[in-house]
């Protein structure tokens, strides 16, 4: 976006802000406080725009309103003032505590949108739910939910996102869905489904891996203020924003402390359960050796038992 200020000849300004090359707004405020709050207001929510077909990450602390965000955008909240920001059935959604219909695995992904088997099996392969088909007594026909087969917590978020994946909206919200999976799972759908299959599609995706952040085209940065309330803090892409420094570069920083700490905890514990399990092995050497005295003296009366029956 480009600013500029441009004198009139009155005593207001004429504020002009391009968010596009052909998109410009002009304002002329007067000099009062209230005026000039809601211009700032006005700007911050056209800096927020969201082009089609990116992929955006929305990152920050516990509590800073990331969900709430997302909560936003689908009409959950209660909207003061301005138009929907989403359209009716134009979203498809995915909450952090996966949602399972009490069905059949297919019913749960397909959710009542027309079959296409050649989307759906890209749609498993994507969201890497193949093998675990594979491992259910009836391949996709295995009824799940309170019901049904119990699923793990990854297993179920999986289903969750190829249901989204399948539903083939415009705009597809994953709320820390990345959250629940194993490391090697997450990367594996985040390379195959997010970054491949859901190519072109509007995606957010809220994110505690800042590590991903890089590979998205855009990053916006939820902070809380002094009253509780959640603001967009920074948005830009990675690199813009590393570059501007503050509260972004500051979060990745952290990030970057506390998993180094992690990674030295870990590497702590596994040197000690390495020495105690060393110990234990000697331990247990010691104890099946036999003794080297015993040995001798059993071995010298063997060899008087032979002499005597010799004789």
């Amino acid at each position: 976006a480009a600013l500029a200020l441009t004198p009139t000849a009155t005593p207001t300004l004429a504020l002009a802000l391009t968010l596009t090359p052909t998109l410009t707004l002009t304002l002329t405020p007067t000099p009062t406080l209230a005026l000039a709050l809601a211009l700032a207001l006005i700007l911050a929510l056209a800096l927020a725009q969201v082009r089609a077909g990116e992929l955006v990450a929305v990152v920050g602390q516990t509590g800073a309103g990331k969900s709430s965000l997302c909560a936003a955008m689908l009409g959950e909240m209660v909207q003061r003032q301005g138009a929907p920001l989403v359209a009716p059935r134009s979203a498809a959604y995915c909450a952090q505590a996966a949602w399972i219909l009490n069905a059949t695995v297919r019913e749960n992904i397909v959710f009542g949108e027309a079959f296409d088997s050649a989307r759906y099996a890209e749609v498993l392969r994507c969201c890497q739910l193949d093998a675990d088909l594979a491992a259910l007594p009836h391949g996709d026909a295995t009824e799940i939910g309170e019901r049904g087969i119990t699923l793990s917590g990854g297993q179920k978020q999986r289903v969750a996102i190829a249901r989204a994946a399948y539903s083939a909206r415009p705009l597809c919200i994953l709320d820390d869905v990345l959250s629940a999976l194993d490391p090697e799972v997450a990367s594996a759908v985040f390379e195959e489904c997010i970054l491949g299959l859901l190519a072109g599609t509007t995606v957010i995706l809220v994110t505690n891996r800042l590590d991903l952040a890089p590979r998205c085209d855009r990053v916006v940065l939820v902070e809380a203020d002094a009253h509780g309330v959640g603001t967009i803090a920074q948005m830009g892409s990675h690199d813009s924003l590393l570059g501007q420094g503050g509260a972004y570069a500051a979060l990745l920083a952290e990030s970057s402390v506390s998993q180094l700490s992690a990674s030295e905890q870990d590497g702590k514990r596994a040197t000690k359960q390495a020495t105690k399990l060393a110990a234990a092995g000697q331990a247990t050497e010691a104890a099946g050796a036999p003794d080297a005295a015993a040995t001798k003296e059993a071995a010298a009366a063997a060899t008087t038992a032979k002499a005597g029956a010799a004789g």
